[in-house]
């Protein structure tokens, strides 16, 4: 015997998570928004509206040691959500080298020579 399903509740902002497509060869580059599977229920009557990508983001956009490039849902002036991208301040405990550098232990990152300037 199969149970009913609980509905989702509508989607907020802030279930919206955002993954960089790859670089072109217009060294440009797209960001979009997808909900994780069973957050939320991104066709409700209720739920905020997928942010639009954001297009052209050029593929060497980085920002400066201790910042991140963060990118988030904002509404434009006709009120559509549009995703938007801007250098933030790293978190505590997270870090960055800037320039566009990412080390991942998932990747296997910590078995290679480290960047100059990456201590522990």
């Amino acid at each position: 015997r199969q149970l009913p399903s609980t509905p989702l509740r509508p989607c907020v902002d802030s279930d919206w998570e955002t993954f960089f497509g790859e670089c072109g060869p217009d060294n440009r580059r797209s960001v979009f928004a997808t909900v994780a599977e069973a957050a939320c229920d991104p066709s409700h009557t209720q739920s905020r509206p997928r942010p639009e990508p954001l297009e052209n983001l050029p593929c060497d956009f980085s920002c400066p040691a201790g910042a991140h490039v963060a990118v988030a849902a904002a509404s434009d002036a006709t009120g559509r959500s549009r995703l938007t991208a801007a250098c933030a301040a790293c978190s505590a405990g997270r870090f960055s080298l800037g320039g566009g550098m990412l080390i991942s232990g998932v990747a296997g990152d910590w078995r290679h020579q480290w960047p100059v300037g990456l201590q522990t």
